[in-house]
């Protein structure tokens, strides 16, 4: 049975910085990392050097940023959350590349438009995006 091994690394100011687990060299089992105030800043899980499942990025206040879930090192979902802790945005996924992406819009507080963005949609904005960058 192979020993899993965890390691720990530091900021400059002692706090820790991250916590992760290895078995034969690769990630495997938990991992999070924290700010230098203390505060987790993300969260997942390694299965032979692969992510698997949930990864959880928390913004500095503490408050939920995202959940992206995994299956075979593969992003399947991303799920963006506003600074109310609503859902902001979900972007499924196919084979690994972006295949439709719902945004969620709010008004004092209350859902009021859910808007769909269609893998052609989203092939067409990269292009567009791309071809500004280039300049």
């Amino acid at each position: 049975m192979e020993e899993i091994v965890k390691k720990i690394t530091y900021h400059d100011n002692g706090n820790i910085y991250s916590i992760e687990h290895y078995k034969n060299n690769l990630l495997h089992g938990p991992i999070k990392f924290y700010q230098e105030n203390g505060c987790l800043s993300a969260e997942g899980k390694y299965k032979n050097g692969h992510v698997e499942g949930d990864y959880i990025h928390y913004c500095a206040n503490g408050g939920l940023l995202s959940i992206t879930t995994y299956k075979n090192n593969t992003k399947l979902v991303e799920v963006y959350f506003n600074e109310n802790g609503k859902i902001e945005s979900v972007t499924n996924y196919v084979d690994g590349l972006e295949h439709s992406k719902f945004e969620f819009e709010y008004k004092n507080k209350k859902l009021i438009n859910v808007k769909t963005l269609t893998k052609e949609y989203l092939i067409q904005h990269k292009k567009w995006i791309q071809s500004i960058c280039r300049g």
